[in-house]
């Protein structure tokens, strides 16, 4: 799966000024945290592991979260008092 596999098109309503910012990697050469929502089945998941499938081959680490899973292992940091730590 490749982010140039990725069918914009496709999208409901694409919004081509704004993707066009995620396009590329910058937001990993930023250290910077993508967060990518959308209803069931318009590609959201697809999208994710694209641009981190894209990070990765130029030799960056990034975690793919459901957001269910962040928010728990946030809350769980939070009780711990290591919240900081875990954002870093």
């Amino acid at each position: 799966m490749t982010l140039e596999q990725f069918a914009l098109d496709l999208l409901p309503n694409p919004d081509r000024r704004r993707c066009g910012s995620w396009q590329g990697i910058s937001f990993a050469h930023r250290a910077r945290n993508l967060v990518i929502l959308g209803p069931l089945v318009v590609g959201d998941t697809y999208l994710a592991a694209a641009l981190g499938g894209k990070a990765v081959e130029v030799g960056y680490w990034l975690p793919l979260l459901s957001l269910e899973t962040l928010m728990t292992q946030l809350m769980r940091a939070h009780r711990e008092y290591s919240l900081e730590r875990a954002i870093q």
